[in-house]
């Protein structure tokens, strides 16, 4: 046996009792998320989580100490996982959960579509061909006709439908992929069973640890990121704008909505629905 073949052998012995250990923890976990629900205390407890994170970085030698808090943090974001796991059937008090059940499903056709000049118009003959497209000169005139009830929905290029959408009265129902991306806008929330994305906006607290924990959490539910950019936050936060896969029997898709509702500053989500390729002759 050479030497790397031995150092691995007595890594995978580690490994070993790392994973037996690990199994072991989420047991106790399931425990606490019991406690947790029958009492009613938050799954997530910042104040405890710090004096774990001290501990981990107090236990390890000189120049590791950042990677003992490291693991620790992983450790503790995987417990509170599965806390939410077995929370969020539970959770009646779950807002957003309930409204996801109650929506409706996603029209396949609609009567009437307000439409801007560009992308948004160029797309829809292949789109929407069935539809009485009516013609207007702004996204703000588009979402007022969707809004009075004159027209069943706006399709608006990327950037201004997501503007409108995060204005929490209209809901992304559609998306049209291409150079040119375009959103249909309606009314209401309504996940269609073609769904496949969800947009969402998040507020979240200032400091790197906030962004990689929403990026961990939807890697860690192998939900994949399609779309991050930075938007607009309040005075005491970081915005952004963060697109995901998900199908809508995908019980992955609504334990990332709560874990991220319940450990962010503020989350909008702007739609759950289906993206359609426009159809080149």
């Amino acid at each position: 046996m050479d030497e790397l073949t031995a150092l691995r052998k007595g890594l995978s012995d580690l490994d070993a009792q790392l994973w037996e250990l690990f199994a072991r923890r989420l047991g106790l976990v399931d425990q606490v998320a019991q406690w947790k629900m029958t009492t009613g205390t938050p799954i997530h407890v910042p104040e405890r989580e710090q004096v774990i994170l001290a501990q981990a970085r107090g236990s390890m030698p000189p120049g590791l100490e950042g990677y003992g808090e490291a693991l620790a943090r992983t450790l503790l974001r995987l417990s509170r996982e599965r806390q939410y796991e077995l929370a969020v059937e539970r959770d009646a008090s779950w807002t957003l959960g309930s409204a996801l059940r109650a929506a409706g499903t996603s029209q396949v056709g609609w009567e009437s579509l307000a439409v801007v000049p560009g992308a948004a118009e160029q797309v829809c003959p292949t789109i929407f061909p069935a539809e009485r497209l009516v013609h207007v000169s702004s996204a703000v005139e588009a979402c007022s006709m969707v809004r009075s009830g004159q027209v069943e929905g706006a399709v608006l290029p990327e950037g201004e439908a997501l503007a409108a959408a995060d204005g929490e009265t209209l809901f992304i129902q559609a998306a049209a992929a291409g150079a040119g991306r375009c959103f249909l806008l309606g009314g209401k929330l309504s996940v269609g069973e073609q769904a496949n994305q969800v947009s969402l906006r998040v507020d979240l607290e200032p400091g790197p640890e906030a962004l990689a924990l929403m990026v961990s959490v939807l890697a860690d539910l192998g939900l994949p990121i399609l779309n991050l950019s930075a938007g607009h936050g309040g005075s005491s936060t970081q915005g952004c704008y963060v697109e995901f896969a998900g199908g809508r029997e995908d019980p992955q898709v609504l334990r990332a909505l709560y874990q991220l509702e319940r450990e962010t500053w503020r989350l909008r989500l702007l739609g759950w629905y289906p993206v359609w390729t426009p159809i080149r002759e």
